[in-house]
């Protein structure tokens, strides 16, 4: 089967490997909120194991613990969201689902790393990096890109 067969890339244009990788990168999140990021005692935890710790331990009172809570909560429905609009060839929504899911994830693994200075483990390493990756390739999905100066400012005298 050759690449341009698959239905994510349409004639085999340049454009569509794109994104069948954001597609990816963003199921690569979902995998690294399985690898352990949080070393107690002698148990490594998820990311997921960890919102069960702190739910466990009554510690999702505070509103930063709560929109932890909640963001890990959303980010693999918007994997799937990410996937399902890719497969309907939606671009620019994909791509705004990979960005999210990325923003999300890496924040939280940052969060993680701050808070838990010794035993911040991998996971939240990696959860990171390819936060950092699907968000970019997220944002260039949705084709955005800088606004042009305006008419009469410094940029248009100057040629």
């Amino acid at each position: 089967m050759r690449l341009r067969d698959v239905h994510l890339v349409r004639g085999g244009s340049a454009r569509s490997p794109a994104l069948l990788g954001a597609a990816l990168a963003s199921a690569a999140l979902g995998v690294c909120l399985w690898l352990p990021w949080l070393r107690t005692g002698g148990t490594r935890r998820s990311a997921y194991g960890l919102l069960t710790a702190l739910r466990a331990a009554g510690l999702l009172s505070s509103g930063a613990r709560r929109a932890f809570f909640a963001a890990l909560a959303v980010a693999p429905g918007l994997t799937g969201a990410a996937w399902v609009l890719a497969f309907a060839r939606r671009r620019r929504l994909s791509g705004l689902a990979t960005a999210a899911v990325g923003t999300i994830t890496a924040a939280a693994g940052a969060a993680v790393r701050h808070y838990s200075v010794r035993g911040a483990q991998s996971g939240t390493v990696w959860a990171e990096v390819v936060g950092v990756v699907t968000l970019a390739m997220g944002v260039a999905l949705t084709g955005w890109r800088a606004p042009p100066g305006r008419k009469g400012t410094r940029d248009d005298r100057r040629r």
